[in-house]
């Protein structure tokens, strides 16, 4: 026996001694005792004074109830019991104060801001000065009319949503919400929830209880809507700081040294959610962490088998960064730590020298000097800083109006700048000029501090990773049986265990079924063991997949779970939850220790006791495969680049990172070095979202000062893709100004803006620095836009590709493009939806203008643009008047026909100027038939000049008379951009079909192949060129020709007319109505914004009743429906849906009528509920009392005010013929976001498809409660997560309203499915813009006429050129290239008369347009009626050349590219006559050119054949063989060749002997006509004769080729021939060979 096994023996029998003798403490743990303790420290939220004593209470209690004396010895080194903290950096928004006075009276009155911003302080400094009071109540826009709201105090009942959107829209500066608890209780924590906003905005938000609101302006209920006629000064102390937050955790050694190598790890929280810093008790927060400490006193008492951590951590409301934090200290290598810690000492270390340097007597001695070059360098960076705020404010004051610039403070600030800079050039301090030395002096100070804040913050880093190593020396060397989690609170009905939650959005394909079964199964028997001994009932099987339910219908609260963390980092990592919570209590100064249940904290403390005994000491399944490791860093660099500086060299300390991965926010801060990590990312293997930067530094106002520089930084680097556990990036950061802007929701689908294009308003191009909100979040229609300071802006806004939404100018009539927007004076853009209206309309009014003086009319768009601006009048008088309602309606309303007309407009403009460079592209293809009609120039030069010159004159034509080129900005630059494009893209056709070409021949010459046919393209032009110059032969005929299709064109051109149409249409749905109204609502149920709820309320203020349709989905899962357990006493009863509705749905729908007992809901009725009859009855729910009405639903107390008939109920139909109850997809399996898509989010549309068939829940199993209720119960408050989601508005117009009428103006207004409920039935309306294309009957005629003309010129000429053909026959020119001829002749007289039609009908238009003469014609210059004029003419003209070319190829003798039939053979014999005629002196080149080919093939083993025994020579006709002597005399010069081939594919074994011979022509004296005679030697008969064919077909492609070669390459292959028969001593007649005697 060992002595280490001595050693543990002896501990084990110490342990069991002193748990004999051991006395434990007087009195066991009371939860309540520390729930209450933990409470009273007001506030635990990270960073807080709260936060740190229950850090301290945590680890006094660990000491107290796990004593060291019976744990002596245990452990791997016997170091026994052991607790000790882990301190980690963490941002955090420090409060140290806020205040509220009220001048006159002096009342004054603590103030607690409300944390409800993703990033933004809210701070509010002191000399602030005095404000208007405005009180809105619910905050809705008619409750701000008569009240001016810019820069007021707004105060607003707590219980208004997202309306505080609406005060910082007016221009408020602050914002108090009045909590009233009476409504406020129930479900406090959706009341703050739903105000939450991503994009930093500087708008502060306060929270007041009403009583302290009274003591300050009275009574609330006496108080009007309105201004109180009071001023009021807000301060606001909030700041980000660097905090230190602390993991707690006590380690337990186990007793047994079987499981001496494992460690079960149990987690839970200690700190709170801090929604109203100062005011946030968090008591049933504390409930996880009074069960840690009451497993502490358990395991102290009855010391457990395995080794044991339980670890208290900090941080959990920012995305579990406590648990993160010690997950990586965990799980980083050895290497990385050391290499990491490394660094930091190294940081330390020169500080601390550094700041040695700095407190000598003499910082600037030169005697040492690597002291001196420390104490330069940080002199220097303080020297840089001061130029960058001498520079910046410089550059601010040179933008003001001269008049009002100093010129004595301008010169004194450039001189500071050069004296600054001259010190920074100094290579050595040694000598300087005694002002030099003063002024560097002065600077000492500041960079000592700084050096002296860089020394202490590395230290504090040295510090925490000497910690996160403790960490991972203590337990990294342990199997982790188990990480456990807590997230437990006292209300629910149950508790079960979860391996994932929200922190991570995991992929699809990410299934750990396998992983936690063994365990699954473990836990349910301890539970059954629990349950045999007695205990509650409370434990549930979540953690097994089920096709019943989902996981996420447990946790309606959809929390963070910590352990996701572990589960990520592959170990066996969950979180034992309270099940069906919704926590309605947390972060809410509501959540004190009267709202705790502690009976059932008992019976729930019980359960997660005895399991955790189990893991403790049970045998827990180690054996199951461990998840897969997806854990991961991101760390990062983040400097400021200063005006006037190269490269970023600042580091930007106390930048606030917010990184976004999916929906859940990670914080982190940069230190003093620049530098940043964020840990426990998900992988790209686990989640398919990027990590998403946004990193800000806020000054002491609250504002923006830095922000990300977005085109320098780079997409890449501030949206990282996850690919390794470890990732780097850097940012560049820039000095900014902030602007914010508001309502950017398409005023028409009511869609997210998520498209942005900035640009600097003095250059009209993209600004040198910027950056702008996220625009993707689909939560939030605030957007923050950052550009330098002094840079004015203008932004362009969009949800797609396809057009601008919202245009932002700051323009007027004297200046239509804009001045843009300075972030000084427009901090924010109030009103944006009027801004954008305004700008739009002074843009786009001019540019209507231009195009109807330039005869371009459409009378839609000006119809549009009078009822635009008619409705933007009308709100500049509901502002001046302060009806906020209908001034908003007005401008959303103009702003949404803006939308129209400026694209329409646009669109307008680009298709005249498309549709005249679509004829400036045939101007070239005119120029070269005019020159080739008009000069037929054959020297090269002079057909250059002749085509330019006709170019130039008619692009001049053109310029002078159509409207596009008065359109644009730069006409010129236009026509040279577009030859420029024409001329690349003629070149890189070029480079292609040469380098095709090419390759196309080296692989044929590897193959010792010859070309096998000619270019098809060099055919065409050859083909075409020859057709055009026929042209000139006959001028007569073409003139008269040309004429006829340019009076076609002519007519074509002002006689029709391309025209969009705004059609409205209405398709009947239904034969009858539900009721008589309007529903609006998406395709396939997508959600709609909840904006569009209160635009449409604006909308219909006073036209009639507004009735919403919210449901409660979660999106992770669409299949099935979410569960939602009803609770009366004991009885449950588990829902399948919710439906969020007004109390105005009686009036709309009717729905009332479906209830068997009690009432409708009643305005503002947020904790009622109507449920099914049947459901009632299960629950027996009584209505006649208090209690007999009360149900829990969630852990919130609803009362059921009314039950409701389901058979009846599902009878009332909307009116898209649906119940109103929510949907599933039963035939989707949900598709996960694949990752190119994922990339496409910063643009990109919905991420999720899903099938249109889809199926309501019934009826009998929806609870229906109020709609604010239910919009509030989500995520985030907006877009992120599931929850209440808007489906569908419902409207009901007042009887003086026509509701037909109302249909069609809402389908031009609205671009969603609009059904329309009347007498007549259900209508589906809609509006859309249509082409109509009006005068098409008139040239019926003429196009018929002009179809015969050209038919009958173009028979003639073929007739008439029927020797021409013969002639281009005879040379072995295909019939299909003699019919191209016609047809290019007809392309000519196409090309050459639509130009000349086109420019006759624009110079017509351009000059008889309003005379007389113009009466009845119209001009036409959009692209699709000079397109359909152009292809109009052009198949007039093809189509009268289709019998004339017909005729023309079969004149024509059929050749290679012409099918043909081969003839019989006669046995094994076969012989042709090959259509094709070789002069006597062309046999050599001929000959020479086919030896050539036929030698390429011998003896080779692919292609179509392998030649061998090859024989030629010349010979007289008397020596030919017999089947070629028929017309031959003796003196006739003949070649012969002979050979053997055999025929592929060769498996076939068809050989032939081939005899060819180059004979005296039948019917052409001189020439020698082709004959090939074949012998079948080997092979089957059938076979043979089909390979013949192709044999053949190659040998006439052969000739062809050979016809097309040039000279030079001709005479080649016939001198290889001479030097052949050279050597071979063969006949060469005189005859044979060109230039020798050729015969006629």
């Amino acid at each position: 026996m060992t002595a280490a096994r001595v050693s543990r023996l002896g501990a084990v029998l110490f342990l069991t001694l002193c748990s004999l003798c051991w006395v434990a403490p007087a009195a066991a743990l009371d939860a309540r005792e520390v729930i209450g303790e933990l409470a009273s420290y007001g506030d635990r939220s990270v960073g807080s004074e709260g936060s740190k004593k229950a850090a301290a209470f945590v680890a006094e209690t660990f000491e107290r109830l796990v004593p060291p004396e019976p744990f002596q010895g245990l452990g791997d080194e016997g170091q026994g019991r052991i607790v000790d903290t882990q301190p980690f950096r963490i941002p955090a928004r420090r409060h140290f104060g806020s205040e509220i006075s009220v001048e006159n009276t002096g009342k004054r009155a603590t103030l607690h801001p409300l944390i409800m911003n993703a990033v933004a302080p809210g701070t509010m400094p002191p000399g602030e000065p005095p404000r208007r009071v405005v009180y809105v109540g619910p905050g809705e826009l008619k409750d701000f009319n008569g009240a001016e709201i810019q820069d007021a105090v707004v105060l607003m009942d707590l219980d208004s949503g997202k309306n505080w959107m609406n005060a910082a829209m007016l221009g408020a500066r602050a914002l108090i919400y009045l909590d009233d608890p009476a409504i406020t209780e129930s479900a406090p924590r959706w009341f703050f929830e739903d105000k939450l906003e991503l994009t930093p905005i500087d708008f502060p938000r306060f929270w007041m209880p009403k009583a302290e609101a009274e003591s300050l302006f009275g009574p609330m209920q006496d108080i009007e809507k309105g201004d109180l006629g009071v001023r009021v000064t807000l301060t606001n102390d909030i700041a980000w700081e660097d905090a230190t937050a602390e993991n707690v955790y006590c380690f337990i050694p186990g007793s047994d040294e079987q499981y001496e190598d494992q460690l079960v790890i149990f987690e839970a929280f200690y700190d709170s959610t801090g929604y109203v810093p100062g005011a946030s008790p968090g008591a049933d927060e504390a409930v996880s962490v009074a069960r840690l400490l009451d497993l502490a006193e358990h395991f102290g008492r009855n010391p457990p088998k395995r080794n044991v951590l339980l670890l208290a951590t900090s941080g959990h409301s920012q995305a579990q960064a406590g648990m993160r934090e010690f997950v990586m200290a965990l799980e980083l290598s050895g290497r990385y730590a050391r290499s990491y810690q490394m660094d930091l000492r190294n940081r330390a270390k020169t500080a601390a020298d550094t700041v040695k340097a700095l407190e000598r007597e003499d910082p600037l001695d030169h005697s040492d000097q690597e002291a001196e070059q420390l104490a330069r360098d940080a002199i220097n960076q303080i020297i840089k800083t001061r130029v960058d705020k001498i520079s910046t404010r410089l550059m601010r004051l040179r933008l003001l109006d001269r008049a009002n610039v100093d010129s004595e403070l301008l010169q004194t600030l450039a001189d500071q700048r050069a004296q600054l800079r001259q010190l920074s050039w100094l290579s050595t301090y040694e000598g300087i000029p005694p002002a030099d030395r003063e002024r560097l002096m002065k600077i000492v100070p500041e960079a000592l501090a700084e050096q002296q804040a860089r020394r202490d913050d590395a230290n504090r880093q040295v510090r925490m990773q000497r910690a996160a190593s403790t960490v991972r020396s203590r337990f990294g060397g342990f199997q982790i049986a188990a990480s456990i989690s807590l997230h437990l609170s006292s209300h629910g009905d149950g508790v079960g265990s979860f391996d994932r939650g929200w922190l991570y959005d995991l992929r699809s394909d990410v299934n750990r079924a396998r992983s936690y079964s063994d365990l699954d199964t473990y836990l349910m028997a301890a539970n059954e063991e629990l349950l045999n001994q007695g205990g509650p009932d409370l434990y549930r099987d979540t953690l097994r997949p089920s096709r019943l339910r989902t996981w996420q219908s447990y946790l309606p609260d959809q929390p963070d779970l910590a352990g996701e963390v572990p589960a990520m980092a592959g170990m066996i990592g969950l979180t034992m939850a309270t099940l069906h919570d919704a926590r309605p209590n947390w972060g809410t100064p509501y959540d004190t220790i009267e709202d705790v249940d502690f009976d059932y904290l008992e019976q729930q403390g019980e359960v997660v006791r005895h399991l955790a005994e189990s893991m403790a000491g049970g045998d827990v399944p180690m054996r199951s495969p461990r998840p897969r490791k997806g854990i991961a860093m991101l760390t990062g660099r983040a400097n400021l680049l200063r005006q006037g500086e190269l490269f970023p060299d600042l580091p930007a300390q106390g930048t606030v990172v917010l990184c976004y991965q999916g929906d859940s926010r990670f914080y982190a801060m940069v230190d003093s070095m620049g530098f940043f990590r964020v840990a426990g990312l998900a992988d790209r293997k686990h989640t398919n979202h990027k990590a998403i930067l946004e990193p800000y530094r806020f000054d002491d106002t609250g504002r923006v000062q830095w922000a990300v520089d977005k085109a320098q930084t780079g997409l890449s680097a501030y949206r990282v893709k996850m690919v390794r556990s470890f990732m780097e990036t850097d940012l560049v950061m820039f000095t900014c100004a902030q602007s914010n802007l508001f309502n950017t929701l398409e005023p028409r689908t009511f869609k997210y803006m998520t498209r942005i294009d900035l640009f600097d308003a003095r250059t009209e191009a993209e600004p040198l620095r910027f950056w702008y909100s996220r625009l993707d979040t689909w939560a939030s229609t605030i957007n923050a836009i950052f550009v330098e300071p002094g840079v004015p802006f203008k932004a362009a806004l969009s949800d797609t590709v396809l057009g601008r939404k919202m245009i932002l100018l700051n323009a007027s009539e004297e200046k239509p493009q804009g001045r843009g927007f300075l972030p000084a004076d427009w901090p924010l853009i109030p009103y944006t939806a009027y801004q954008a209206a305004r700008d739009m309309w002074h843009l786009v009014t001019p540019r209507l203008e231009n195009l109807e003086e330039k005869g371009i009319v459409n009378n839609r768009l000006r119809a549009l643009m009078d009822e635009g601006r008619a409705a933007l009048e009308a709100a500049e008088t509901a502002k001046s008047d302060m009806q906020w309602d209908v001034f908003m309606e007005k401008s959303r309303s103009s702003w949404a026909m803006a939308t129209r007309v400026y694209n329409d407009v646009d669109k307008t403009q680009k298709d005249v100027l498309v549709g005249v460079l679509f004829y400036v592209a045939l101007f070239a293809p005119f120029a070269y038939c005019m020159e080739r009609l008009l000069f037929g120039y054959a020297n090269i030069h002079k057909r250059i000049l002749a085509f330019l010159g006709i170019l130039v004159g008619i692009i001049g034509v053109i310029y002078a008379i159509h409207p596009a080129f008065q359109l644009t900005y730069s006409p010129l630059v236009v026509i040279i951009a577009f030859f420029i494009v024409g001329l690349s893209f003629l070149v890189s056709l070029i480079i292609f079909f040469r380098f095709e070409r090419e390759m196309t021949e080296l692989q044929r010459r590897s193959r010792h192949l010859k070309t096998s046919e000619i270019s098809r393209f060099g055919a065409f032009m050859a083909a075409f060129t020859l057709g055009v110059s026929n042209l000139r032969r006959r001028p007569i005929r073409t003139a008269l020709t040309a004429v006829t299709l340019i009076i076609l064109t002519f007519t074509i051109m002002n006689f029709t007319a391309v025209k969009s149409v705004r059609q409205h249409s209405r398709t009947m749905f239904s034969d009858t109505a539900a009721y008589e109204g309007i529903l609006l609502k998406n395709i396939g149920w997508k959600d709609m914004a909840r904006e569009s709820l209160n635009a449409a309320r604006d909308m219909f203020h006073g036209k009639g009743i507004v009735a919403p349709r919210v449901w409660y989905v979660t999106p992770q899962d669409i299949s099935r429906p979410h569960l939602v357990p009803v609770h009366k006493g004991d009885e449950i009863f588990s829902a399948r849906g919710v439906v969020g509705l007004s109390e105005m749905e009686p009036q709309v729908s009717g729905l009332d009528a479906t209830l068997t007992r009690g009432r409708w809901l009643r305005e503002d009725e947020r904790n009622a509920v109507v449920i099914p009859e049947r459901m009632a009855q299960i629950l027996n729910v009584d209505l006649s009392t208090p209690e007999g009405r009360r149900v829990e639903i969630w852990g919130m107390d609803f009362e059921v005010v009314g039950c409701f008939d389901a058979a009846e109920y599902e009878r009332y139909r909307d009116l898209d013929g649906e119940p109103i109850t929510p949907v599933i997809y039963p035939s989707e399996s949900f598709m996960d976001v694949a990752q190119v898509e994922a990339d496409t989010f910063e643009s990109g549309e919905d991420l999720m498809s899903f099938q249109g068939r889809y199926e309501h829940i019934p009826a009998e199993q929806v609870v229906v409660m109020y709609h604010t209720a239910l919009l509030a119960i989500t995520k985030g408050g907006g877009g992120l997560g599931g929850g209440g989601r808007l489906k569908g508005i419902a409207l009901k117009p007042h009887e003086s309203q026509d509701v037909t009428e109302l249909g069609r103006w809402l389908s031009d207004r609205f671009g969603l499915m609009l059904f329309v409920g009347d007498d007549e039935g259900t209508a589906l309306y809609f509006a859309a813009d249509q082409i109509s294309y009006s005068g098409v009957p008139n040239i019926i005629i003429p196009l018929v006429i002009s179809v015969l003309i050209v038919l009958n010129t173009m028979i003639g000429s073929v007739y008439e050129r029927k020797g021409e053909i013969a002639v281009y026959t005879s040379v072995g020119l295909a019939p299909s290239h003699v019919s191209f001829l016609f047809v290019a002749e007809s392309l000519a007289f196409a090309v050459i008369s639509v130009v000349l039609g086109y420019l006759g009908a624009q110079t017509a238009a351009g000059f008889l347009a309003g005379t007389p003469i113009w009466a009845g014609m119209t001009a036409n210059y959009s692209s699709m009626a000079g397109v359909a004029a152009m292809l109009l003419v052009m198949a007039v003209v093809l189509i009268s050349v289709i019998y004339p070319s017909r005729v023309a190829a079969n004149i024509a003798i059929p050749d290679v590219n012409r099918s043909w039939t081969m003839p019989d053979p006669k046995g094994n014999e076969l012989t042709v006559t090959l259509p094709f005629l070789v002069k006597t002196s062309e046999l050599g080149t001929a000959g020479g050119f086919l030896l050539d080919y036929y030698e390429a093939h011998r003896d080779i083993s692919h292609g179509l054949f392998s030649s061998a025994d090859m024989d030629y020579e010349f010979t007289t006709s008397k020596d030919l063989p017999e089947f070629a002597r028929e017309l031959s005399s003796d003196e006739d010069v003949c070649f012969t060749m002979t050979m053997r081939t055999w025929l592929a594919p060769f498996d076939f074994g068809v050989r032939q002997r081939v005899t060819l011979v180059f004979c005296p022509a039948e019917d052409y004296p001189g020439f020698r006509q082709i004959k090939v005679h074949l012998y079948r030697e080997a092979g089957e008969h059938t076979v043979w004769r089909n390979l013949s064919k192709s044999f053949l077909n190659a040998l006439r492609k052969q000739l062809l080729v050979w016809r097309s070669l040039e000279e030079k390459a001709r005479m080649s292959y016939e001198e290889e021939l001479r030097e052949k028969l050279r050597k071979s001593e063969g006949w060469q007649p005189e005859h044979g060979f060109s230039g020798e005697g050729e015969t006629a």
